[in-house]
Protein backbone atom coordinates (compact mmCIF):
# COMPACT_ATOMS: atom_id res chain seq x y z
CA UNK A 1 0.00 0.00 0.00
CA UNK A 2 1.31 3.44 -0.86
CA UNK A 3 0.07 6.93 0.05
CA UNK A 4 -2.36 7.05 -2.86
CA UNK A 5 -3.83 3.65 -1.95
CA UNK A 6 -4.28 4.75 1.66
CA UNK A 7 -5.93 7.98 0.53
CA UNK A 8 -8.40 6.01 -1.59
CA UNK A 9 -9.27 3.64 1.25
CA UNK A 10 -9.80 6.57 3.61
CA UNK A 11 -11.91 8.54 1.12
CA UNK A 12 -14.13 5.53 0.42
CA UNK A 13 -14.63 4.92 4.14
CA UNK A 14 -15.51 8.55 4.80
CA UNK A 15 -18.15 8.47 2.07
CA UNK A 16 -19.60 5.22 3.45
CA UNK A 17 -19.68 6.55 7.01
CA UNK A 18 -20.78 10.05 6.07
CA UNK A 19 -17.75 11.44 7.92
CA UNK A 20 -15.82 14.63 7.37
CA UNK A 21 -12.06 15.01 7.79
CA UNK A 22 -12.78 16.40 11.26
CA UNK A 23 -14.76 13.26 12.13
CA UNK A 24 -11.88 11.06 10.99
CA UNK A 25 -9.39 13.08 13.01
CA UNK A 26 -11.56 12.96 16.13
CA UNK A 27 -12.30 9.23 15.87
CA UNK A 28 -8.71 8.29 15.12
CA UNK A 29 -7.04 10.58 17.64
CA UNK A 30 -4.79 12.21 15.04
CA UNK A 31 -4.62 15.89 14.21
CA UNK A 32 -6.91 17.38 11.59
CA UNK A 33 -3.87 18.25 9.47
CA UNK A 34 -2.54 14.67 9.59
CA UNK A 35 -5.93 13.31 8.54
CA UNK A 36 -6.20 15.88 5.75
CA UNK A 37 -2.74 15.08 4.41
CA UNK A 38 -3.46 11.34 4.50
CA UNK A 39 -6.69 11.89 2.55
CA UNK A 40 -4.80 13.94 -0.04
CA UNK A 41 -1.98 11.38 -0.24
CA UNK A 42 0.64 14.05 0.38
CA UNK A 43 3.78 14.07 2.48
CA UNK A 44 5.14 11.29 4.60
CA UNK A 45 3.03 9.56 7.20
CA UNK A 46 4.13 7.60 10.24
CA UNK A 47 3.07 3.99 10.69
CA UNK A 48 1.43 4.88 14.01
CA UNK A 49 -0.74 7.48 12.26
CA UNK A 50 -1.69 5.06 9.48
CA UNK A 51 -2.66 2.49 12.08
CA UNK A 52 -4.82 4.96 14.01
CA UNK A 53 -6.59 6.09 10.84
CA UNK A 54 -7.28 2.53 9.72
CA UNK A 55 -8.52 1.44 13.14
CA UNK A 56 -10.96 4.37 13.13
CA UNK A 57 -12.50 3.09 9.88
CA UNK A 58 -12.38 -0.58 10.96
CA UNK A 59 -9.64 -1.61 8.54
CA UNK A 60 -6.45 -3.57 9.14
CA UNK A 61 -2.95 -3.03 7.81
CA UNK A 62 -1.06 -6.13 6.81
CA UNK A 63 2.66 -5.92 6.26
CA UNK A 64 4.34 -8.68 4.33
CA UNK A 65 8.04 -9.34 3.99
CA UNK A 66 9.54 -7.89 0.84
CA UNK A 67 6.87 -5.22 0.37
CA UNK A 68 8.88 -2.23 -0.85
CA UNK A 69 5.97 -0.09 -2.03
CA UNK A 70 5.37 1.67 1.28
CA UNK A 71 4.99 5.18 2.51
Amino acid sequence: MNREDLAGVLRDALVQKGWSIADLAKNSGVSYESARRALKGIGSIELETVTKLLVAINKNLEISEGDSNGF
